[in-house]
């Protein structure tokens, strides 16, 4: 378990460096408010994945009592818990958006960045708050190696691909990061 898990880890977190790397090519400004985000959502993910290793453990420990109720239970209520943070977690984000953007900076043109990328990081929070403990019942269960193989597809053939696209033949700006970002999400959660 310790390659496919460390794999995972390694690749969702060598994706925000790439995108960061493309977002310094935008300006100060722009990778600032992208900086900034990404705080806010990795402050944001530790509540989710507290979760997920919660429900790994858990799941992990009704396999291996071969208690396939008890598994379902925490299935059941580690995906409503999951939906319900998520989507309540989501809705305060962008409710107090420019609050919490304003604890980061004053300065208007960065917060004004950050409020543009405000609803994909929410709803890539909400996504991942979901998919996250999808992906702790796979380890739970023992099969980190699907988890691996989602996250890489996820990552390097929806999300950099994307990204490289927005940013270089789009040219959206810093929302490039956090589209490719939520569809990287998506597609993981579907594979």
């Amino acid at each position: 378990l310790l390659l496919p898990f460390s794999a995972t880890a390694a690749m969702e977190s060598l994706i925000f460096f790439v995108l960061s790397l493309m977002v310094a090519n935008l300006g100060r400004s722009q990778i600032a408010a992208h900086n900034m985000c990404s705080a806010i959502i990795e402050y944001a993910l530790t509540i989710v994945m507290g979760m997920a290793e919660a429900t790994a453990v858990r799941i992990g420990y009704f396999a291996g009592k071969q208690d396939l109720a008890g598994a379902q239970t925490v299935i059941l209520v580690a995906s409503a818990w999951s939906l319900v943070v998520g989507l309540v977690v989501s809705f305060l984000g962008f409710v107090f958006r420019r609050s919490i953007a304003n604890l980061f900076t004053k300065d208007e043109e960065i917060v004004d960045l950050i409020l543009q990328v405000t609803p994909l990081l929410w709803s890539s929070f909400a996504v991942f708050s979901f998919g996250d403990q999808m992906l702790a019942v796979l380890q739970g269960q023992g099969r980190a190696n699907v988890q691996m193989v989602a996250s890489v597809v996820a990552t390097w053939l929806v999300t950099l691909p994307l990204a490289w696209y927005l940013f270089y033949v789009q040219e959206i700006g810093i929302v490039a990061a956090w589209w490719s970002l939520l569809a990287g999400y998506l597609i993981c959660q579907i594979v």
